[in-house]
């Protein structure tokens, strides 16, 4: 934490399922586990999306970002993999709003085999990744999965409140 009470960041992307190499990051970030949340006396972690996919661990993954961000100790926007799910695996009229690629069913289908037959926790991770933002705007500093458009920005701006 700097002189003005404000928090440090360290920004995290691209984490893919892959929860060990996640805990073994933040552990030499000088992250602790306390009290069944990984925090940081004057740091924040900022996830920028794709923490789901390719890996083995994509649910613990989630919990442990999500635990983080619910206690403060960071941040999540969205990545295009979480949008993927989102748009797989939220239905209208018992249809997927997006129907993916080939290559991409294939990581979701396996995504959501880490569920088992759990379909409830699916849903409810899914809905919290819909609270997400899509970017984050600090002043000094932005934060977006891939590329920061301002025409782009403006138009989610006024389409959702705070960027979600």
């Amino acid at each position: 934490m700097d002189n003005t009470g404000n928090f440090g960041y360290d920004i995290i992307g691209d984490v893919h399922g892959h929860i060990d190499e996640l805990e073994i990051l933040l552990e030499r970030l000088d992250y602790q586990y306390i009290e069944s949340v990984w925090q940081h006396p004057t740091r924040k972690a900022i996830f920028t999306g794709d923490f789901i996919c390719r890996g083995l661990n994509s649910k613990p993954v989630i919990a442990l970002i999500r635990d983080m961000v619910n206690h403060n100790f960071a941040q999540a926007i969205l990545g295009n993999h979480e949008l993927n799910a989102i748009l797989y695996f939220t239905k209208s009229k018992e249809k997927s709003i997006h129907e993916p690629s080939k290559s991409t069913l294939s990581l979701l289908l396996r995504f959501a085999a880490e569920y088992g037959r759990q379909t409830d926790f699916l849903a409810n991770d899914i809905h919290w990744l819909r609270t997400l933002p899509l970017y984050l705007d600090y002043g000094s500093f932005r934060v977006v999965h891939a590329y920061w458009n301002h025409e782009h920005i403006k138009i989610l701006s006024q389409l959702h409140e705070e960027g979600k």
